[in-house]
């Protein structure tokens, strides 16, 4: 920020003044690993003990998760240990979490100065849990993209906004890669809906094209994303006079209900990731809850600890902020990881089948 205030804050304040919303998309870095300066004396901090010796551990999947699935790295080390090592990447993790919050806590107090309110897609492709960085700007935000209209993932993303006292989630909708000049309305308003049922409130149209004349190009004119990526808007498609119209007024009119009172959810499920797969699955696959008409949500990181010291602190905290109607809910079947005390509340909770280690992870389970 220091840099912005120095070099680009005087041209950046005229466009400010004229803003309402400051928004960051997607973290699109390559690297051979996430570091910045100060982890090893973060990670110091906030575990106790030296990341140094097990710096071989996280050369291995802990760079861009997304973009660099198919170049996790060039090897991986694993410990002789029951996790193998995966609670030091895990630690690891962590920390570097808590630097990502620390960074969206300054733009998001660097914009407010500026009033202006912060919207991002939070920690996205980097190797850290998503949901845990929510609480930390304005507005969160995911996209169609990579969550596939996965009515669950969503759920999974708004729960933790709404129990953080957002009451906007957003999204980034519509881009579906080789269907420029191909998305149609109704797979808009599919998508749309899909949205809303898991609990997101505010649509944002991917991508609007430059209409004007542009160098070096016929028509229909400037092309983002080199023909790939829906949807191209503009008044060389037939549907900007024909439908769009009636289609943006409807996700209005839709956003403005879903805004209205308190979210009543019904159940709440446990669920701690190290790090967030880029396309997010399905947590729970049963359709019992939505016959049933039933709401649910899933808990973070942010909550894990509080509540497996003392689940009965759920029910009354969800109670006391009225987002709870009937009863939480915990799968008994989920234990916690024999390395959660030791971490200060960074293990995960982990499932007993195949007690005493966990049918996830392999760690022994307590």
């Amino acid at each position: 920020m220091r840099y912005v205030q120095r070099y680009t804050y005087q041209s950046m304040l005229m466009l400010l003044t004229q803003a309402i919303l400051g928004w960051e998309d997607s973290m699109e870095l390559l690297s051979n690993v996430s570091w910045s300066r100060s982890l090893p004396a973060r990670f110091r901090k906030i575990h106790g003990y030296e990341i140094r010796p097990y710096l071989p551990l996280i050369l291995f999947g802990n760079n861009n998760v997304n973009l660099q699935q198919l170049a996790p790295g060039r090897f991986q080390v694993l410990l002789d240990t029951e996790d193998a090592g995966a609670g030091y990447v895990n630690d690891y993790r962590t920390a570097l979490a808590n630097g990502y919050q620390e960074y969206l806590s300054t733009l998001v107090n660097w914009t407010h100065e500026q009033n202006v309110t912060f919207s991002s897609q939070v920690s996205y492709n980097l190797p850290m849990d998503m949901e845990s960085s929510i609480p930390y700007v304005d507005i969160p935000e995911c996209e169609s993209l990579q969550f596939g209209d996965s009515v669950d993932g969503y759920r999974q993303f708004s729960a933790t906004a709404y129990l953080a006292e957002k009451n906007i989630v957003s999204i980034e909708i519509g881009a579906v890669f080789g269907l420029a000049y191909a998305y149609t309305l109704p797979d808009l308003l599919f998508s749309a809906n899909r949205a809303f049922a898991g609990g997101v409130n505010r649509l944002v149209i991917h991508g609007q094209a430059y209409t004007g004349n542009y160098t070096a190009t016929t028509w229909p004119g400037f092309t983002a994303f080199g023909y790939l990526v829906s949807e191209i808007y503009s008044d060389k498609q037939p549907s900007w006079n024909h439908g769009l119209q009636d289609a943006l007024g409807y996700i209005s009119r839709t956003q403005w209900v879903q805004r209205q009172g308190i979210g009543k959810l019904d159940i709440a499920m446990l669920n701690l990731q190290s790090a967030t797969d880029p396309v997010v699955h399905t947590l729970y696959t049963g359709n019992d809850l939505t016959d049933d008409g039933s709401s649910f949500l899933s808990l973070k990181q942010m909550y894990t600890r509080a509540l497996l010291i003392q689940p009965n602190r759920l029910d009354v905290w969800l109670h006391l902020t009225g987002k709870l109607q009937a009863a939480s809910s915990i799968d008994r079947e989920w234990r916690v990881c024999s390395r959660w005390p030791r971490n200060e509340g960074n293990g995960h909770p982990c499932r007993a089948e195949s007690y005493p280690f966990c049918s996830d992870c392999s760690t022994r389970i307590r």
